[in-house]
Formats: structure tokens, C-alpha cells, sequence
């Protein structure tokens, strides 16, 4: 809870007030974290209870932690909550402690943005100045300019006007010295003014030595009222005079000529036949100087030249052959820049008088803008181009640009970056029909994957807008399609480049009249919007975009202020498309030209309601549909935060009150009309009662059916044969075969396709969660099902109960059967004194005593034993047990194996009994199998390779926690459990097999339960959120899964189903994503029926009933002690991501707990030397499991498995983040670095 109170001088004070038992889950995060750090005597460091640290230190010990933990989060709810833009960091203070159970409440002083109210500024004239510079100006210029170099000479003359003196001076007033009126070496202008009016005018005529006295009269207004207006006599002594000397620059110029260096004696050239143009008084004394002036070396072409061009004598006229030594010239690096400038410039005047070789000298200019190491010269020859090319017939000026659009093609970027602002000019002067195919190939550069490429291809086509006659509008129009392609680009540095394009090249530029730029925004602005509109990652790109916006804000106030405000174009109707669009394919396109070529806007809703599809997250189909459409005018993108079910008569009226005063339709095919529910219902508000555009499929559909099933408007399209062929099928198809999909899909997006590995070996439909062929059953006395043996061993007992494992139908796999005693039943269970007397002396309450097991003899005894004691185990914790007994054998080999893998351990005083602690169970969940996709996963040796790892990894663990129980759950067998309940809640577990019959309830999973999996005969729509680390690993928070919707629009989208909603996971024990879930649940007023999960611990239920929530469970733990997950632990096939790290080769950097990565504080009560086994175990179980991927892969596909595409065989594969300065070789199998990883840990735990 927060309340704001605004302050004076654009502060606000926010009072916060913390729960009591939130800031407890912080200060005991604090304690985990921290409390190591506290010496507590009879305690090891680091060992020592929370109670006695704060009894030691104080209640407050880790109120500083605790508040650093949960500061953060509620502060930036607060600002959200008043929807403040704080610009400071606030001032903290606290008022009061979170003691004896009260809340803490504290307050933050903070500066917020201040509030601008905009006076009326539209309107305002004001007079546009003009400046033109004359030749005046110029002289005037130069004139200021010898001033600054002048230098001061001796005369030996008497005093005139400007000369500068150097006197001694003494005053008087009535023959009495005042102060201030004397000094001596005083230097003065004559002329300035400095001193007293007529002192200076006086002094004219004087001579050096001499001495004269001065009479002048004060000003009546002078600063000492003593001399004001007073007559005062100054006698004055001249010790020297000097005069400034101004230089004669071309004359001096000229003087540096013939001084043997070639280059500088160009360069003086060149500067005199400017300086001679501005000055021409000087020209006289230049042309003496220049004619004396003779090059003193062989090869002064340009020298002889440029003496002509300054006396203005003819010059002898060149022949071919003395041109082609200058074209080899030219390319010659070891000849000076300005040789090249001024035989350029040759060539040029060559060309005026022979035409003929125009294209010849083109192709010269051409190569030297691409190949030469000076600016200036690339600068020279690229306008040297543009002066040639009107003189080019159109296949040269055609042949020219192909040349240097191929230069752009190389990527080489010291050759194609100077290119841009000559080929797009050029282009330009080509007839229509050539300058639409040269920006078709230029532009096909631009919207490619290279980078270098594609950013010199937009530069160009920038350049070429600029300069583009207004009637080439349809020339115009593929320009701007292609520039907002770049902006829609996937790569950030393209759509830097393209934004930077238009905002700052051709809207922050004057080249183009305001009239086309008016133009242009008014076609373009609300595209541009949407495009911007799309997320996109990195702090560059953000203040790229912020920056390039500022020339486009400019240019809007220029237009208004200049031109008035803008003219937009009436709106037309507007067609929403609504689809998953998984992928968006050049027939969904057809669609979207065919609607448009009608007159209409068109609106694609990228949705999600199509929840039994299998589709790409919903960002990445967002960007793919962006890049489609980019080029296609009146064509936009609907907000992702509105979902919009046509399905539902609320929706599709909040649709319509969008798009108020305008007419709206549907679109959609033949094919939903007629299967779609939403087309069946008579009810008002149906789509059915609105305008409708559908595109006929396959040209087969029924019109007459049609027209009465839709009572709006209705407009039918039909596609060409082509388009009616192309669907995600053969799209996914032809990606799995590596195949050309250009002709499918956008060629953009072809390319991003296979860059990010997309669609590869991706089903179209979601897996249906199909009963697993084997199941448990819990059975008591007397139950039917029980076999005879297992009723022997329970007959009498009271409370028995067994767990059988069974394959469908109903065949018996084996059973266990056990039953609950009290301590004083001890002797009688067991027989033995000794063994009594241990299990009394570390066990209390009602104990569970393992009766009898059966398994058939078979390799997998020992697991199916395993899965049987762990069903009995679970379920008896159910049932309150808090210890269990086994008697084993030494002949019984399987169960002394499961026991162990349970935590059991033999008692000392009989090896035959062997015993858990039940009241703190550690849990650890198998996933692993369902991280891996078919057909690895259904691979023999895939399966092998799994199974032989989790013995190794519940070992590990036993070991971490030795006398504690593990209980451990294969996923695939919760799933199962958990959809049979899911399935009785929606009354639909009698359906039979290819019967659809939807129940009235929904289900949403939410974390990674149900791996995208769907209930049968239940609407299921997972929530993607992701548990993401801070970068030191100490806090975490639960985000939205990158590529998918924000978490709160994930939210909305459920609404639209109106259906009561059944939350899904698979454990509740602390609730943090519970109680993130609730504040969006809550902010988007959609109500939960009642959450379900997998595995509930004592404290999550307890949670529940004071939140005040129906939660239900399959299994119970009433102390659960820790969990771990199985694919949590595995390198590049779990883990969980971290906060600032951007996806690499579409995989998420991410962090597995456990060494060489990340030492597992979390584990606070075991030992290091358990820490480092579970560590190693888990990276070798991770790297047999590889291993296995690699040549199932191999075998079947004749690929290596490289790090790139592991998403070819694991659903989520994952990138352990080693930090910034550490980075993979992506062509190398993951198995590697894990194999350089044991070896890491290895040196680590010597």
C-alpha cells in the first residue's frame, strides 16, 4: 500500500507501507543470504540459528539486508501504482520498524518530472530571414581575416590616423595633478577613441621625440565628479610610432611557388586560382609571379594546367593517349591527392569537347570512388559522376549503377561507405522503368541479412529519395516501403540504419520541399508508429530511436509553425484480420493487397485464441507479420494489448467502439464460417451480424451458404491457384528440408527463419495429454484389486494401505503395502532391542512400517520397486506419518537399491532394517525427458541415457541430506494425474476417444507443467513466464518468457474465453509466482476459480487458506524441506534465466545451480564436499544426456548437433552464462564445453 503526497518544488513524498509477513520472507532471505557472516559464540560461523543472531546482535540484525531485498520491488509498485516519472533518486526515511509483528512503513522524498502546460504557440508568425552572400561579403571576409595576421611596423613619419604610438603622458586641471592622469610607455591608436574626445586628433602631425601640450575638456557627465566638465592641460611626449602592415596573400602565395616540393606547389596553385576569383586586384602581381614560376620535375601535367587556368592562356589540348596516362595515373597510390583532384577536373573539361568519351571517363570516376584511399578524391569523382552522367545514354548510365551497386554487394565497408550519396543521385536520372528495377536490386540489399550491405543499400536508397522527381511516385512509394521494411527489420542494427534513413536524411534534411515531406509523413506517420510500437531490445536502440524521433518532431513543428497543420487523409473502412498467422505467408499477403486494393485499412490481430495450435511465441509471429506488411500501405498491426475474440459479442463490441464513425468488417475464410461456433449462434452481437470480406478457399465454397450465415455486408474474395497451396504445412515442411521458402513467405523473413532455427521439426498442433501407459493406484484392505498376496500381508493391520503400479487397462506391475505404528509397537515390528531403542531414540509420532512388496523379475525391478515405495511414501505423509521402517533382506538386492535411492539408511544396530526421516522430505522433480522433442525423444538410446542418470542424481542427493527422505516424481506421471482431475473437474473424463465436447471450466497452466501440453476436451492456455535471476544471482523475479506477450496482456487475452479459470503448476510452497500472477489477476479484475498443482507443501497450503484461495493438490507434503528439478541442474537443457542478458542464437542465457557456475547458497544446512558431488554429478548426467542427443542426431539426420542447433532436439535449450567476457563457439557440440566445465570443477575443488 503506498499513498503520494506532493511536495513544493516538483517533489513528491510516497509512504509505503511493507506487510509484516512480506518483510518476514525478506529478512529470512536476508538470513540465508548473510548469515554467515555473524560470529555467535558456541556456534560455528555461518552455523548459527536466526534467533540467536538477532538475540546477539538485536532484532534488527538484518533489517538492512532484508530491506535492500524488498525495497526495490515495492518502490517501483508504488510509482506504477501513482504513475509517476521519478528523474532522482529518493531520500529514505523510516517511520516506522517492523517490530513485534507490525508493518514497516517508511517514505520517499523524490523528484518527479515536472508538469509542462503548452501555451498556444500554432499560430505565431514570424519573418523568415534571407541571407545572400556577395562578393562584398566576401572581400569584407578576407579583409577580417588579414586583420587577425597583421603585423605592426616602425615609421619614421609623423603621426597619422590608425598608426598606433607609444607615450608618456602627465594632466593637469588649473596646473594641479589629479590622480589617474599620468603614465608612461602608454600604447594608443590614434583614432579609437580611447581616450578623451579631441586628446587624439591633436596628437596627428607629431614626431618621434617630440613633446607637446594637449588641451581638452572633461565630459560633464564624467565618472569622477571632480573632472566633470572641467578643462584639463596634458602633457605629451611621442616615443615611437608604428603602422599595421596587412599581408597580400596571393602575392605571398605566389611566392611559395618553385620551391621543389610538387604537392605543396599544387596546393599553392589551387589557392591562388581561388583567392584570384575574389581578389582580382591582386591578380596582376599573381599572374607576374605565376609566369616566372617553372616546375623543376618530369611529370607536371596538372602543374602546366593549372598556370594556364590562372593566366587564362589557352591550353593545349589533350590527346587520348595523355588521357589514358592520367586515368593510370589516377590510380597510382603513390601519387598525391591534389595531382588526382586537378586531373580530374582535366578530364572533366576533356569530356566537355569530346563527348564521345563521356562513358569511358564515367567508368574512371566510377572506379576511383570505389577504389581510392583519399576522401577528397572519392568526394571529387563522385561529383565528377554526376556532372558526366547527363551525357550517358541509359544502358551506360544503367551499366555504371549495376557496377557500384555489386561494390555495395561486397560488404567491403572502406569501399561501399562512400558510395551511397553518388549511385542514389545517379540512379535518379534513369528513365522510370530502369530506376524501378535498379531500386528493386538495391533494395533487395537492404532488406537482407548482411549488415554492411544492407546499410549502404538504405543510405542509398535515402539519397535517391532526396533527389527524386515528384512524378516517380510509384518509384517513391517502393522506396518508403523499402526504408519502412528496414525499420521492421529483425536485426537492430538495420533498423537503426533504416530509421535513421527517414528521420534524419530525408526528414531532417532540406532537400525536399516541405510540399513532399507533408506528403510523405501524411502517408507514413501512422505506419511508422505502429512499427516503433513493436518491443525491441538494447539501450542503443532506444536512444537510436529517441534521437532519430528528434529530427522528426523538428521537421512536425517546422511544418505547422511554417505551413500549418497537417492535412490528413480522409479514413477509410477498416478490415480486421484476425489470425495466428504461424507464419505469415505471401497467400495471407495476397489477402491483405486483394482487401486493400478495395479501399479499405486493414488491421492484422496477431491472436492467441487458437489455443490447441502449437504456434511461435506470439512476439516472434508479431515480427514476422511487421516484416511482412512493412511495404504495404494502409496496412497496420493491431496493439497486442487488446485481444480481440470474434468469438465473443463483448469483444468484438469494444472492437467496434474502436473504430467509431468508421464502417468495420471481418475477414476470415470460407472455411471458418462454416466450422466456427461463433457463426452457428442466432444471439445478438454474434460476428455473424457483422460486415464481413471472406476469401474463398479453394473456389469451392457454398455462396448461397455463405450470404445466409453472415447478416451484415459481405464482400467475397477469391485467390489465384498459387496462394491457395501455400499453408504452415508445406511452410514447415520445406523448413525441415532446408528446402526455398522465398516463394512461401517474405524473403525477409525466409532468412530469419533460418538464421533462428523456426519451425524446425515443429508440430503444428499441441501434444493432447493422452493417459500414460502405466498409473498408480491406492488401495486399502479389502479393495477388490488387490492380489491375494498383498492382502495376506495386510490382513489384521489396522490402516494399511498399498500403492499399486499398474499398465492399462488394469495389469498388475507390483505392490507395496505398508502400515502406520506407534512407538510402542516398535518391538513387536521389529524384534529387536537395539534396533528399538535407535529408531525411538530418532524418531517420534506415527511411523510407517513397509508390510510387503512384489515386483516381477525383471531388468527394471529395482526402479519399479523404487516407484512403488515412493507412491506409499507420499501418500503416507498424507496420512500424517513422520518416519519409516523397511525390513530388507541381504538377499533382496532391488529393495536395498531403492531404499537408498530414498534416503533410507540401515539401522546400526541391524543392517537388515533400514530407516527414513519422513518429517522434512527433500523433493526432487524428474523432468528431464520432457525438455527433449521427438523424434530424440522417443529414441531408444535418448531413453537409456535418462534412465541411467537419475539413480546417479537421487544418490547425489541422498547424500546431500543423508537420513532424509527424497521423494521423487517423474513428470510425465504428474501430468497424467493432474489432467484426470482437471478432466473430473470439467465433467468430461467419460468422453469418449475422437470426440470433441468442450467442459465448462479452463485450464492455464502456468511455469513449465504441461510442457505446451493440452487437457483433453479442455480449453488450455499456458501462461509463459520464466523465473529470471538478478546478475549476481542473490534475488530473483518472475517474468514473461522472452518473445512472448508482457505478462499482463497474457492475462487480458484469458478474459476473452469467458470461461471460470483453473490455475495450474506443479508445486506451491512459497508462492512467488502465485503472488505475482495475483496483482495482474487482480489489475485485469478476472477472478480464479481455484488453483491445482502438483505437489503442495504445508506452508503453501496454509498461504492458500489465509489469502483466502481454493487450492488443490495431488500430492501433500506437510514440511517440505527443499525441492530441486532435474532439468534445472542440467547445462543447455534447463535452467533458469538471467535478468540483462540477451538471447544468443535464440537461446537464453541462463544459470544452473550448481559449481563451476554458481556456488548453491540456497543450500545452507550441507556440507561443501555434497555440494561439489551433486555439482559433478549433474554436469556429467547433463553431458551423457548430450552426448546421447548427438548421435541419435548424427544417425538420423547426418548433422552434428552443434550448440546452434540444439533447438532441433531440446524444446528450450538454454545458454549457461559464464558472464560478458566469456563466449561459445557456436559450431561446436555442447558436450564439449561441458566436458572443459567437470574439468573447471575438477581445479576448483582440489
Amino acid at each position: 500500500m503506498a499513498t503520494l503526497e506532493k511536495l513544493e518544488n516538483g517533489k513528491v513524498k510516497i509512504t509505503i507501507e511493507v506487510p509484516a509477513a512480506k518483510f518476514e520472507e525478506a529478512v529470512e532471505k536476508a538470513y540465508h543470504t548473510n548469515g554467515k557472516k555473524f560470529n555467535v559464540p558456541g556456534f560455528r560461523k555461518g552455523h548459527a540459528p536466526r534467533k540467536m543472531i538477532e538475540n546477539a546482535y538485536g532484532p534488527l540484525a538484518f533489517f538492512d539486508d532484508a530491506f535492500d531485498i524488498v525495497y526495490p520491488e515495492v518502490y517501483q509498485a508504488a510509482i506504477k501504482e501513482h504513475d509517476i516519472e521519478v528523474i532522482d533518486r529518493p531520500d529514505i526515511s523510516i517511520v516506522d520498524l517492523p517490530l513485534d509483528g507490525k508493518d514497516l512503513v517508511f517514505t520517499a522524498e523524490v523528484a518527479v518530472r515536472p508538469e509542462v502546460k503548452l501555451g498556444q504557440y500554432k499560430g505565431i508568425e514570424i519573418e523568415k530571414r534571407e541571407y545572400n552572400v556577395t562578393d562584398d561579403d566576401v572581400a569584407a571576409e578576407i579583409e577580417r581575416e588579414r586583420e587577425k595576421v597583421a603585423r605592426m611596423v616602425d615609421v619614421e613619419r609623423p603621426v597619422e590616423n590608425g598608426d598606433t604610438v607609444n607615450l608618456d603622458y602627465e594632466g593637469s586641471v588649473s596646473g594641479i595633478k589629479f590622480e589617474g592622469g599620468s603614465a608612461q610607455g602608454q600604447t594608443l591608436e590614434i583614432g579609437s577613441h580611447t581616450f578623451i574626445d579631441g586628446f587624439e586628433e591633436q596628437m596627428i602631425g607629431m614626431n618621434a621625440g617630440e613633446e607637446r601640450d594637449i588641451q581638452v575638456k572633461f565630459p560633464e557627465k564624467y565618472h569622477s565628479e571632480a573632472l566633470a566638465g572641467a578643462d584639463a592641460t596634458f602633457h605629451v611626449k611621442v616615443n615611437g610610432i608604428q603602422k599595421k602592415e596587412l599581408p597580400e596573400l596571393s602575392a605571398r602565395l605566389a611566392a611559395m611557388l618553385g620551391t621543389g616540393n610538387p604537392e605543396l606547389d599544387i596546393i599553392t596553385l589551387h589557392m591562388l586560382l581561388r583567392l584570384t576569383h575574389a581578389e582580382q586586384g591582386l591578380r596582376p602581381a599573381v599572374c607576374a609571379a605565376v609566369r616566372q614560376y617553372a616546375p623543376r620535375w618530369e611529370d607536371h601535367l596538372a602543374h602546366d594546367w593549372l598556370k594556364a587556368r590562372l593566366l587564362a592562356e589557352p591550353f593545349a589540348a589533350l590527346d587520348a593517349r595523355t588521357v589514358s596516362q592520367i586515368h593510370l595515373s589516377n590510380l597510382k597510390n603513390a601519387v598525391h591527392w591534389t595531382v588526382k583532384l586537378t586531373q580530374i577536373n582535366m578530364l572533366l573539361e576533356y569530356v566537355r569537347t569530346h563527348p564521345e568519351t563521356a562513358f569511358h571517363t564515367a567508368l574512371h570516376f566510377s572506379n576511383l570512388l570505389c577504389v581510392s584511399e583519399h576522401l577528397p578524391v572519392r568526394e571529387a569523382a563522385g561529383n565528377a559522376l554526376l556532372s558526366v552522367a547527363p551525357d550517358l545514354l541509359v544502358d551506360q548510365i544503367n551499366e555504371i549503377g549495376i557496377d557500384l551497386t555489386r561494390e555495395l554487394e561486397s560488404g567491403q565497408e572502406q569501399i561501399s561507405r562512400f558510395i551511397p550519396p553518388y549511385l542514389g543521385r545517379l540512379l535518379c536520372q534513369l528513365p522510370e522503368k530502369e530506376l524501378h528495377e535498379s531500386v528493386e536490386s538495391i533494395g533487395a540489399l537492404a532488406c537482407g541479412a548482411s549488415i554492411r550491405p544492407a546499410r549502404v543499400a538504405l543510405f542509398t536508397l535515402g539519397e535517391a529519395l532526396n533527389v527524386l522527381p515528384e512524378a516517380q511516385t510509384d518509384v517513391e512509394d517502393r522506396i518508403l516501403g523499402l526504408i519502412l521494411t528496414g525499420i521492421a527489420h529483425y536485426d537492430e542494427t538495420i533498423h537503426q540504419t533504416a530509421l535513421a534513413v527517414l528521420c534524419r536524411d530525408i526528414f531532417g534534411r532540406s532537400q525536399l520541399p516541405m510540399a513532399r515531406k507533408h506528403a510523405i509523413f501524411v502517408r507514413l506517420h501512422k505506419k511508422l508508429l505502429t512499427l516503433l510500437s513493436e518491443p525491441r531490445a538494447g539501450q542503443l536502440t532506444f536512444f537510436n530511436c529517441a534521437a532519430m524521433l528528434n529530427h522528426l518532431y523538428r521537421y512536425t513543428v517546422r511544418q505547422e509553425l511554417q505551413e500549418g497543420p497537417f492535412r490528413f487523409l480522409p479514413e477509410k473502412p477498416a478490415a480486421f484480420f484476425p489470425g495466428t498467422f504461424d507464419p505469415f505467408s505471401v497467400g495471407h499477403k495476397q489477402i491483405v493487397q486483394e482487401i486493400r486494393a478495395r479501399g479499405f485499412e486493414v488491421y492484422l490481430a496477431v491472436d492467441e485464441f487458437s489455443w490447441s495450435k502449437k504456434t511461435l511465441p506470439k512476439l516472434l509471429r508479431r515480427r514476422i507479420v511487421s516484416i511482412s506488411v512493412a511495404d504495404q500501405w494502409d496496412t497496420y498491426l493491431f496493439p497486442d494489448d487488446i485481444p480481440v475474440n470474434i468469438a465473443m459479442p463483448d469483444d468484438l463490441s469494444r472492437l467496434q467502439s474502436l473504430f467509431a464513425g468508421r464502417e468495420l468488417y471481418l475477414v476470415a475464410g470460407s472455411d471458418v464460417i462454416a466450422n466456427a461456433s461463433a457463426y452457428k449462434s442466432h444471439e445478438p452481437g454474434t460476428a455473424a451480424d457483422y460486415n464481413h470480406i471472406i476469401f474463398c478457399r479453394d473456389g469451392s465454397a457454398d455462396h448461397a451458404a455463405l450470404s445466409a450465415a453472415i447478416r451484415g455486408k459481405l464482400l467475397l474474395l477469391a485467390l489465384p491457384p498459387f496462394y491457395e497451396t501455400v499453408s504452415s504445412t508445406r511452410i514447415r515442411a520445406s523448413v525441415d528440408q532446408n528446402l526455398d521458402i522465398s516463394m512461401l513467405v517474405a524473403p525477409v523473413v525466409q532468412t530469419y527463419i533460418y538464421e533462428c532455427g523456426l519451425y524446425v521439426r515443429s508440430p503444428e498442433l499441441k501434444n493432447v495429454l493422452r493417459r500414460e501407459e502405466l498409473y498408480f493406484r491406492t488401495a486399502s484392505d479389502g479393495d477388490e484389486a488387490l492380489p491375494e498376496a498383498a492382502r495376506a500381508c495386510m490382513r489384521g493391520k489396522k490402516d494399511a494401505r498399498a500403492a499399486l503400479l499398474l499398465a492399462r487397462p488394469a495389469r498388475l506391475l507390483g505392490w507395496a503395502a505398508g502400515h502406520p505404528i506407534l512407538l510402542d509397537d516398535l518391538y513387536a515390528a521389529l524384534g529387536s532391542l537395539e534396533a528399538c531403542s535407535y529408531v525411538r531414540q530418532h524418531a517420534s509420532g506415527q511411523i510407517l512400517l513397509v508390510d510387503g512388496w512384489w515386483v516381477p523379475d525383471m531388468d527394471d525391478a529395482a526402479e519399479r520397486l523404487r516407484m512403488l515405495l515412493n507412491e506409499l511414501l507420499a501418500r503416507s505423509l498424507e496420512q500424517g506419518s513422520t518416519y519409516a521402517l523397511c525390513r530388507c533382506p541381504e538377499n533382496a538386492p532391488a529393495l536395498q537399491d531403492a531404499l537408498r535411492q530414498l534416503g533410507f539408511a540401515a539401522v546400526e544396530a541391524d543392517a537388515e532394517i533400514f530407516c527414513v526421516d519422513m518429517r522434512n522430505p527433500v523433493m526432487l522433480l524428474q523432468d528431464a525427458m520432457l525438455c527433449i522433442k521427438p523424434p530424440h525423444k522417443d529414441a531408444p538410446a535418448v531413453q537409456q541415457a535418462v534412465r541411467e542418470t537419475r539413480p546417479r542424481l537421487r544418490m547425489a542427493l541422498g547424500a546431500m541430506f543423508p537420513g532424509k527422505l527424497l521423494l521423487c516424481f517423474d513428470t510425465e506421471m504428474l501430468n497424467q494425474a493432474i489432467a484426470q482431475r482437471i478432466e473430473q473437474m470439467n465433467g468430461v473424463q467419460d468422453v469418449p476417444p475422437g470426440v470433441r465436447r468442450l467442459g465448462p471450466y479452463m485450464c492455464v497452466p502456468y511455469g513449465k507443467i504441461f510442457a505446451d501440453a493440452i487437457v483433453p476436451n479442455t480449453v488450455t492456455k499456458t501462461l509463459h513466464v520464466e523465473k529470471c535471476y538478478a546478475p549476481d544471482v542473490r534475488s530473483f523475479t518472475i517474468e514473461e518468457y522472452p518473445d512472448y506477450s508482457p505478462l499482463p496482456s497474457q492475462v487480458r487475452a484469458l478474459r476473452s474465453f469467458h470461461r471460470p479459470i483453473i490455475l495450474v503448476d506443479d508445486l506451491l510452497h512459497k508462492g512467488y509466482r502465485i503472488e505475482k500472477l495475483d496483482r495482474v489477476f487482480r489489475q485485469e479484475r478476472i477472478a480464479v476459480d481455484r488453483i491445482l498443482v502438483a505437489v503442495m507443501s504445508g506452508y503453501g497450503r496454509d498461504l492458500m487458506r489465509v489469502q483466502g484461495r481454493r487450492a488443490e493438490c495431488e500430492y501433500f507434503i506437510p514440511n517440505l524441506h527443499y525441492w530441486v528439478t532435474e532439468s534445472l541442474l542440467y547445462p543447455f537443457i534447463g535452467g533458469d534465466s538471467v535478468a540483462g542478458r540477451r538471447q544468443k542464437e535464440r537461446m537464453l542465457p541462463s544459470v544452473n545451480m550448481i559449481l563451476p557456475y554458481v556456488y548453491p547458497s540456497y543450500f545452507f544446512d550441507v556440507t561443501e564436499t555434497s555440494i561439489r558431488n551433486l555439482s559433478k554429478t549433474a554436469l556429467e548426467n547433463a553431458m551423457q544426456i548430450l552426448r546421447a542427443l548427438e548421435r541419435e542426431h548424427q544417425r538420423s539426420f547426418s548433422a552434428a548437433l552443434t550448440i546452434r542447433r540444439l533447438g532441433e532436439a531440446l524444446l528450450q535449450p538454454r545458454l549457461p552464462d559464464k558472464g560478458d567476457c566469456m563466449t561459445f563457439d557456436f559450431s561446436l557440440p555442447a558436450s564439449t564445453y561441458l566436458e572443459e566445465d567437470l574439468a573447471r570443477l575438477d581445479r576448483i575443488c582440489r
